[in-house]
């Protein structure tokens, strides 16, 4: 018997733009991660932020296509991205919360 080829997932596209658009965005908070934990100096934390953001971004852009379909795809990885922006701007949101909560003379 002959067998036929697999069919071609018709959600490729869904996969891919958001494999490139919330792939940059946590490519990107990757970048912010790495300024805000380092403890070298500006400018060599810059450097290294700037360089970590493109295998980052490949990475998940390449990992994208394991889920199951686009839907998921969409939702995993904007979770993610959502979750990265909340840990990242997680200690400016309490150093505000506290400095503006407490009484003025």
């Amino acid at each position: 018997m002959t067998e036929r080829p697999a069919k071609i997932q018709r959600d490729w596209v869904s996969k891919t733009i958001a494999g490139t658009v919330l792939g940059l965005a946590l490519a990107l908070a990757a970048g912010g991660a790495v300024m805000r934990l380092s403890s070298a100096t500006p400018m060599i934390a810059a450097q290294f932020a700037m360089w970590i953001v493109p295998p980052v971004w490949m990475g998940v852009l390449s990992l994208c296509y394991l889920f199951r379909n686009g839907l998921r795809t969409w939702l995993w990885l904007g979770a993610a991205t959502l979750l990265a922006y909340a840990l990242l701007y997680a200690p400016d949101v309490v150093r505000y919360a506290t400095t503006s909560a407490a009484p003025t003379p």
